[in-house]
């Protein structure tokens, strides 16, 4: 049996700024299935919100799927719950930020690296 291994938030501004994440995530998730919210966003509006390169490259790495319903010129769209996902748990440029908004400096990534292998559960 294969286990996870599970990180722990190291301080109340993380743990704060994790579960703003899963109300944010699970309340469109909701408002998408009720119908309240498209299920869909077309490929421009994922440009739009998400960033042209950051969506390519998401679609690169195989994080998102392109749903393409026709041949030749038909529509692209994506999954907003799919996107979502990925949006809340791959953003680069959270990892540089505290909760407050401020740039952490290098010496403080470096260790939060280390304090992560140490708090890894198996």
């Amino acid at each position: 049996m294969k286990r996870t291994k599970l990180i722990l938030p190291e301080s109340e501004k993380e743990f704060k700024k994790t579960m703003q994440t899963i109300v944010e995530f699970t309340t469109e998730t909701i408002l998408t299935r009720l119908g309240l919210l498209k299920p869909y966003l077309s490929l421009n509006e994922a440009y739009k919100i998400y960033g042209e390169g950051t969506v390519d490259r998401w679609m690169r790495e195989r994080l998102i799927r392109k749903i393409k319903d026709g041949e030749g010129n038909s529509p692209v769209r994506i999954s907003r719950i799919e996107i979502e996902a990925v949006a809340k748990t791959s953003n680069r440029a959270e990892w540089y930020i505290d909760y407050y908004g401020n740039i952490i400096d290098e010496n403080l990534i470096n260790k939060r690296l280390k304090n992560t292998k140490k708090k890894a559960v198996c």
